[in-house]
């Protein structure tokens, strides 16, 4: 028979006017509009500009929830309430920086200094005075780049000793034995020490490279 052959059950069905309202898609509201659609009120605003996101913006280019919390900044959060400007560094910590920087911790240096210390701060002194050797505790000498205990012993220098393997000298890079795996002090006016002048290159005092074995210079003057 040349009749319609198509089922009833698979015709597309018109959908009431009344089943096809729903609510605002913007958070808290209650207002009834066309399905998918916002009111009056939110049509008309931005939409947040993370991808999955449906809410409005009240103020840049994200909504509330993907918005930083603190006043007057528009940049986005993820995971968090606040953005990387504003947020304690802290993993664990949900408050703003100026929260945590706020404790009424401060130095302990002897210069009387007033820097405060977060809450989160393990140390006793602020980065300008606190030695920079891991698990150090004391504060940095005068004008110097570590404690009492982690400066170079030479003379008045205040540079920090130089560690090799785990090891610790006494001294600084700047007046360590050049050899590679020394901890030594370099002879006065010289860049090896007592053990190891003899490796030195013998092209002249301006040259502190290490000789090649069995000759008496340094590859870039073993030409010369």
């Amino acid at each position: 028979m040349g009749g319609d052959n198509s089922k009833p059950h698979l015709k597309q069905q018109k959908i009431p006017l009344a089943q096809q309202t729903g609510f605002c898609p913007q958070k808290g509201c209650n207002e009834t509009t066309l399905a998918g659609n916002y009111c009056s009120e939110h049509v008309e605003k931005p939409v947040c500009a993370i991808i999955v996101c449906n809410q409005t913006t009240n103020k840049g280019n994200y909504c509330d929830d993907h918005s930083c919390r603190s006043t007057d900044c528009q940049n986005q959060v993820i995971e968090h309430q606040f953005c990387l400007i504003h947020r304690c560094p802290n993993p664990t910590c949900e408050n703003e920086l100026r929260i945590c920087k706020s404790s009424n911790r401060q130095c302990m240096s002897i210069t009387n200094c007033k820097v405060s210390l977060g809450v989160h701060d393990e140390h006793s002194f602020c980065p300008s005075h606190q030695c920079p050797i891991l698990n150090c505790e004391h504060e940095k000498k005068d004008k110097g780049k570590a404690c009492s205990v982690h400066t170079c012993r030479e003379g008045n220098c205040t540079q920090q000793i130089f560690y090799l393997a785990g090891e610790h000298t006494e001294h600084c890079k700047y007046h360590i034995c050049c050899h590679i795996t020394c901890l030594y002090q370099r002879n006065l006016g010289d860049s090896y020490c007592g053990y190891h002048e003899d490796i030195k290159c013998q092209y002249g005092s301006e040259c502190d490279r290490t000789r090649v074995i069995k000759t008496a210079y340094c590859r870039k003057h073993q030409r010369k």
